[in-house]
C-alpha cells in the first residue's frame, strides 16, 4: 500500500488529512507561479543591462544593445603604423562602413615598406566608447606571406576627427603595430 503523502487523499484519510493534501497542491502551485514570475522579471532585467554585474555605464556598447560604429569613424583612412619589436613601416588603410556591434564594419590593407606584400582584414566592431572603437580583424582569406592571427584593433579620434590613432594588440610576435592616420 502506498504512503499516505504519494497517493491522492480519500474518504478514508479523513478530513484533516484531505485538507493538508489540498493545502500542498496549492503551495505548489503558488511556488511555481512566483518562479515564473521572477524568472520573467530577471531576464527583463538582464535583457535591460539593469543586473548589478552588467556594466551599463553610458557610452559603453555591447553586443545585446548593439551600439552603432559612430559617424566620426566612416569613410577611408590612411598612415604609416610602426612595428614596435623591430621599427618596421607600413602603408596601413582602413576603410569603416555603418554597422553595429557584432557585425562588419571595415576593411584594412597594410602594404609593408620592404616587400610588395599586402595583407587584407576584416574588421568586425566589438565595442564603442567615447571617441574609441575597438575592432576584432580576421584575414580576408589565406593571403601569401600574410599572418593568419587575429588582431584586436582599438582607434581613436585625435584633432577633433581630423585623424585617428590605430593601436593593434595580437599581432604575430608581439609586434603591434600602432600609427597615425589621415582621413581621405
Amino acid at each position: 500500500m502506498p504512503a499516505v503523502a504519494d497517493r491522492a487523499p480519500t474518504e478514508l484519510d479523513g478530513p484533516v488529512t484531505a485538507r493538508r493534501k489540498r493545502g500542498r497542491g496549492r503551495v505548489r502551485a503558488s511556488v511555481a507561479a512566483a518562479a515564473v514570475l521572477l524568472g520573467a522579471a530577471f531576464g527583463g532585467l538582464a535583457a535591460a543591462g539593469k543586473l548589478p554585474w552588467q556594466d551599463g555605464a553610458p557610452g559603453k556598447g555591447t553586443a545585446a544593445d548593439g551600439e552603432a560604429l559612430p559617424q566620426a569613424f566612416l569613410g577611408t583612412w590612411r598612415g604609416t603604423i610602426t612595428t614596435k619589436v623591430v621599427p618596421l613601416p607600413s602603408t596601413f588603410t582602413a576603410t569603416f562602413t555603418a554597422g553595429r556591434i557584432g557585425e562588419d564594419v571595415g576593411r584594412t590593407s597594410n602594404a609593408s615598406a620592404f616587400s610588395s606584400t599586402v595583407c587584407r582584414g576584416v574588421l568586425t566592431l566589438l565595442s564603442v566608447e567615447a571617441g574609441t572603437v575597438t575592432l576584432q580583424e580576421r584575414p580576408e582569406g589565406p593571403q601569401a606571406g600574410c599572418s593568419e592571427a587575429r588582431e584586436k584593433q582599438t582607434y581613436t579620434v585625435l584633432d577633433g576627427g581630423a585623424r585617428l590613432h590605430v593601436a593593434v594588440t595580437g599581432a604575430q610576435l608581439g609586434t603591434d603595430p600602432e600609427g597615425d592616420l589621415a582621413k581621405q
